[in-house]
């Protein structure tokens, strides 16, 4: 069971979504419609033949994401002007929704791609039954255990996040010796081991990390490392990769800190990267990943001049990944995993990219200094 939304004539200002609910003997339908700005009328494909499933939740407690993202990959059809690709859209959230039908019927529309779910459990299940059908899939996910023989993911993973730290500190800064100040729980296990797998590779690297699991056990955490960090010569990097309110609670420690115990060089990853963290003078002079380019901020204000809202960031996700299936099409190149993954570089809207032989996408994520 499951709701499909189809969007096959662009030649209007609003599209009409026809989604169709199945059920055993009966079917309801109804008419959603999204209302695009005057000027994206031009440029808009019609005839489209190529078919690529398009799931994401449309509906449910994340479809503010859904339907951005969905606004992203018509964005992207009507500025790349190709004429030769329709999306077939799922709602992956609705209360309906049976993977195993909608690749199926994905199948019988012909379609030879599928471009999500957002969500790991789902795109899980439907990764298995495209297989089946030879349907590739790439899910908006960055739970990288997706990533296999039978799906690629496009989103941004704590993993590359924490490479590309590492990576950056030790070409750019020449540090060796790395700390870190993780949260106790599946994101900071990752990061600690990402950080140490990469470590081993760097003649004479040295790495501790120490981890919390509340603000007592954040402040003696951080103390501690302080502590060691005081008791070692050269450069060194503390790694805090949380956003938000630990955040800002971390960043009172750095207040706190005498000036001549911070011998280190901090960095944060894209949770730092709001107008509230980037405001924090108590982080000055930290490296974080920006994912704001000046590139996205672009994008940012075409999606906003098209649909009326700023997106969330990873709206720009489904934009790259209906571009990488356009330009598949117009080199009449196989939607499958082997021919995407051997690329060694795609050309993002706002950050270029590739994927590993395990499928995981690998962003050149830019970064940047904090300076108030």
């Amino acid at each position: 069971m499951y709701n499909r939304h189809f969007i096959r004539n662009f030649t209007a200002i609003v599209l009409s979504f026809l989604i169709t609910s199945c059920e055993t003997g009966s079917s309801t339908r109804r008419m959603d419609r999204i209302v695009l700005k005057e000027d994206l009328k031009t440029n808009l494909p019609i005839d489209n033949t190529a078919k690529i499933g398009f799931m994401v939740p449309l509906s449910g407690p994340s479809k503010d994401v859904g339907n951005a993202l969905l606004n992203s990959a018509m964005l992207a059809i009507s500025e790349n002007n190709n004429a030769n690709i329709s999306l077939e859209v799922i709602d992956s959230s609705s209360s309906a929704f049976d993977a195993s039908a909608a690749v199926s019927q994905l199948k019988k529309e012909r379609a030879e791609f599928i471009l999500g779910p957002l969500f790991f459990a789902e795109a899980k299940e439907v990764a298995a039954f495209a297989k089946k059908e030879s349907i590739t899939v790439i899910s908006f996910s960055n739970n990288s255990s997706l990533a296999s023989s039978e799906a690629l993911i496009m989103g941004i993973t704590p993993q590359s996040v924490a490479k590309r730290i590492v990576d950056f500190a030790t070409v750019h800064e020449n540090i060796k010796e790395f700390y870190a100040l993780l949260p106790d729980n599946k994101y900071g296990r990752i990061f600690e081991t990402v950080i140490a797998s990469n470590i081993d590779t760097i003649p004479g690297a040295g790495f501790s990390a120490s981890f919390y699991n509340s603000d007592d056990s954040m402040r003696k955490s951080f103390t501690e490392l302080t502590e060691l960090m005081n008791n070692k010569s050269g450069e060194k990097a503390l790694i805090f990769p949380e956003g938000g309110e630990n955040l800002a609670k971390f960043s009172l420690f750095l207040k706190d800190l005498p000036s001549d115990s911070r011998s280190f060089k901090l960095f944060g990853s894209d949770n730092w990267d709001d107008d509230k963290a980037l405001a924090n003078i108590n982080l000055d002079n930290a490296f974080y990943i920006k994912l704001r380019s000046n590139n996205y901020q672009n994008f940012s204000k075409r999606f906003q001049k098209a649909f009326g809202y700023k997106p969330p960031h990873i709206a720009i996700i489904a934009y790259d990944a209906v571009i990488l299936a356009s330009n598949l099409e117009r080199q009449k190149l196989e939607f499958s995993l082997a021919e995407i993954v051997k690329h060694d570089r795609y050309q993002g809207e706002a950050m270029d990219f590739k994927f590993s032989n395990d499928g995981i996408v690998m962003y050149d994520l830019p970064l940047a200094k904090i300076e108030n």
